[in-house]
């Protein structure tokens, strides 16, 4: 086993810079016919061509710009060219390159005579009269990335062909941006938190630093094991399991493990977001409601479905058992308790004390059942006050008891294993294990 020492957090967050912004001026032929067959290659002469901000288009009434769409509003020019001329002064450390492009139908995107995007077009190579493949109604814009090998310094030229549905298509619409990300500063964090939680923004190397848990650890033990408790500003209805510090020394509990099973010992491992440290003669309370997600303290097992509870410490080649317990029947609001704290036996107290010096106190009468293990017919002293009762397997299933039939109960149907006997009470409950030959 390792015991973790520390989070070593390297961070270069993003600088993103517009390098073509929404709105930008652009030069554009609308005049139905192909430019030229090098239309978008920064060789080409667009001397000629129109100018005019984006958004460019027509039929929506937002365009900045208006295109022509020839004289005919019934067999309307297929597609109209765009290019922008843009210059970049430095493109080392350029991480990213992104694109937001609005348009309506079909769009092919050219960065340096290289296409860069293609957006609901025929693959293969097109010309003016090729159709979009289907109608695309204006929205949002439409995030794409660009090669940041094929920018350059200086003079750049970025293109776009935009395509109808048809000569029958209402509206067209084009505006474009592009953003460059650089890495920032290397900002060099420390965290001593075993849970880590970060925002990724840019370029992040994380380092754990760890070392062999080789600690001694002696006098940990676990002083009460209850099912629900009822305390002037609480109440909690589930198992629990309360260890004690009973040496002289403050105990990490951080890397340790508790577990229902012996066979099991590494079933839930104990990690806290600082140092939790247990000084001697203090408590420590785990609840053990099968919800570790609820928070540190608790546990990914329910006491009720097991047999055993321990706590265990691994060097890195042994399981060591710290303490452990075999679990009894155990009613509701009651407990089994070390009787002094840390160093007696455990009994049945009527009186569960979590976080407080254990007390004896009598328990009503108790139910139990024999024999036990048992095999055909199971004969069940019923405590006081007994409601219901049902037996239940180590997967949940469970089968109904009818108190009122006469015993012994014939349970000859039962697979062999372990079951637990649940007996409910106006007080509570109470749960003893059995054994299925």
């Amino acid at each position: 086993g390792y015991r973790f020492l520390k989070w070593k957090i390297s961070e270069s967050a993003f600088n993103e810079s517009t390098i073509i912004s929404k709105g930008a001026t652009w030069k554009y032929f609308d005049q139905g016919s192909l430019p030229a067959l090098n239309w978008y290659s920064p060789n080409y002469s667009d001397a000629q061509w129109a100018e005019g901000n984006a958004e460019l288009g027509y039929g929506d009434g937002d365009e900045a710009t208006v295109l022509s769409y020839g004289p005919a509003a019934d067999n309307k020019f297929i597609t109209s060219y765009f290019r922008k001329t843009f210059t970049v002064t430095d493109t080392s450390g350029l991480v990213t390159v992104k694109g937001q492009v609005k348009y309506d139908d079909g769009i092919i995107i050219y960065l340096n005579g290289a296409e860069v995007f293609r957006g609901n077009m025929p693959q293969g190579p097109v010309d003016q009269n090729t159709l979009a493949l289907v109608a695309e109604p204006e929205g949002a814009f439409l995030s794409f990335s660009l090669p940041v090998s094929y920018l350059k310094n200086g003079l750049n030229i970025l293109a776009a062909e935009i395509h109808q549905i048809s000569g029958l298509s209402s509206d067209i619409s084009f505006d474009l941006e592009v953003t460059g990300a650089k890495l920032g500063l290397l900002q060099m964090t420390e965290q001593n938190m075993p849970v880590l939680n970060l925002i990724l923004n840019g370029k992040t190397e994380i380092e754990l630093e760890y070392e062999p848990d080789y600690r001694n650890i002696s006098d940990l033990v676990i002083n009460e094991v209850g099912v629900g408790f009822k305390t002037e500003d609480q109440q909690y209805t589930g198992d629990w399991i309360e260890l004690y510090n009973a040496g002289k020394d403050s105990v990490d509990l951080n890397g340790l493990f508790v577990t229902d099973d012996f066979s099991e010992p590494g079933k839930h491992r104990l990690i806290f977001n600082s140092s939790e440290k247990l000084p001697p003669g203090e408590f420590k309370l785990l609840l053990a409601d099968a919800h570790p997600l609820a928070g540190a303290d608790h546990l990914n097992f329910k006491i009720s479905e097991g047999e055993q509870v321990g706590i265990f410490h691994f060097d890195g080649t042994a399981w060591n058992l710290l303490d452990g317990y075999d679990l009894e029947a155990i009613m509701e609001n009651t407990s089994r308790a070390r009787i002094p704290d840390g160093a007696g036996s455990f009994l049945l107290t009527g009186l569960a004390t979590p976080l407080a010096a254990n007390k004896i106190q009598e328990v009503a009468s108790t139910g139990s059942a024999y024999p036990n293990p048992f095999k055909d017919l199971l004969f069940i002293d019923y405590p006081e006050g007994i409601t219901s009762a049902k037996i239940t397997d180590l997967m949940g299933r469970d089968q109904r008891i009818d108190i009122a039939d006469p015993q012994p109960y014939s349970v000859s149907d039962l697979a062999p294993g372990v079951y637990l006997l649940q007996l409910f009470t106006d007080s509570g409950r109470q749960i003893l294990r059995l054994v299925k030959r």
